[in-house]
């Protein structure tokens, strides 16, 4: 979308919007990929006691069809608000990914969020559904009878399910992971993303599947790297070389010069535990594929 020109004023002019009529958030970010390489490394986790843990493209496809299908199966229509209480982790990649593909609308909800935070953002969404985890509860437990739409409340580490709520994983288990993505519009609702609260209440922003292709030029630089070695200034140098081809002066010599790093990266990455993940972009009118190093 975006093109190399001498002044902004030129790339001002030349920039021209490609919304597909047809776009899905969950589609395009898990299921395509897995769909052209099943086994490709979509997300590297690392919990409190130091596991680490990577799942596929295919891993996430997989188990966002279950959720999905769950979705379903408790009654949530397309429209209908999901709210998503968890730290970082696979549930909640799993759990915004499941929504989208349902034709859901996702609620990204702070953890540190007290109970009144919630209740506010919970009530005003008219969500439906909730995924949280057992540290969390709590909280939900304390409002819930303020919020007479929330009918399902997904919990992760519950072990079993209780009143009013059920185990995320154990739940899972049991639903089907054959599902066929909703072929949203790109104009549909994809998420609500309130605002901090701090000059009033909380204002509810609704944003469109096709907000994904407005971060694009954004993400398309950003190099993720988790790195065990900081004091590894090659590795480091050739993250800034890497940013700096994504960001632009994209030429022949400095693709050839990118591809070059990629091996590098990857090489390092065999030895010592680093994992570079750069997103598909597209600079200079010319798509490049750039899969997981390492993975």
């Amino acid at each position: 979308m975006l093109t190399q020109a001498d002044s902004y004023d030129e790339v001002y002019r030349s920039l021209k919007w490609q919304v597909p009529e047809f776009f899905n958030m969950g589609v395009e970010v898990c299921d395509r990929q897995a769909d052209a390489d099943p086994g490709l490394t979509a997300l590297i986790y690392e919990n409190s006691n130091g596991d680490i843990t990577q799942y596929s493209f295919q891993a996430l496809k997989l188990l966002s069809n279950k959720l999905a299908n769950l979705f379903q199966a408790k009654g949530l229509k397309p429209g209908g608000r999901v709210g998503i209480l968890l730290p970082q982790s696979v549930e909640t990649g799993i759990a915004h990914v499941a929504a989208w593909k349902a034709g859901l609308i996702s609620i990204p909800l702070f953890t540190l969020f007290g109970p009144d935070a919630l209740q506010f953002r919970l009530k005003d969404s008219g969500a439906r559904a909730l995924v949280t985890d057992i540290e969390n509860l709590g909280k939900i437990e304390s409002i819930r009878d303020t919020l007479p739409d929330l009918d399902v409340v997904l919990v992760n580490d519950a072990e079993k399910n209780g009143v009013g709520m059920v185990d995320f994983w154990s739940t899972l288990e049991s639903a089907s992971d054959t599902f066929t993505p909703l072929r949203t519009r790109a104009e549909d609702p994809s998420f609500i993303s309130y605002t901090s609260g701090t000059t009033g209440n909380p204002k509810g922003t609704l944003h469109a599947h096709r907000t994904l292709l407005g971060h694009l030029g954004v993400v398309g630089r950003v190099t993720l790297l988790r790195i065990k070695h900081h004091h590894d200034r090659a590795l480091l140098g050739a993250a800034v070389e890497i940013d700096n081809i994504l960001v632009g002066q994209a030429d022949a010599a400095r693709r050839d010069r990118c591809a070059d790093i990629f091996r590098l990266v990857g090489a390092v990455n065999a030895e010592q535990g680093v994992a570079v993940a750069l997103i598909e972009i597209e600079r200079a009118g010319a798509e490049r594929i750039v899969r997981t190093a390492g993975h």
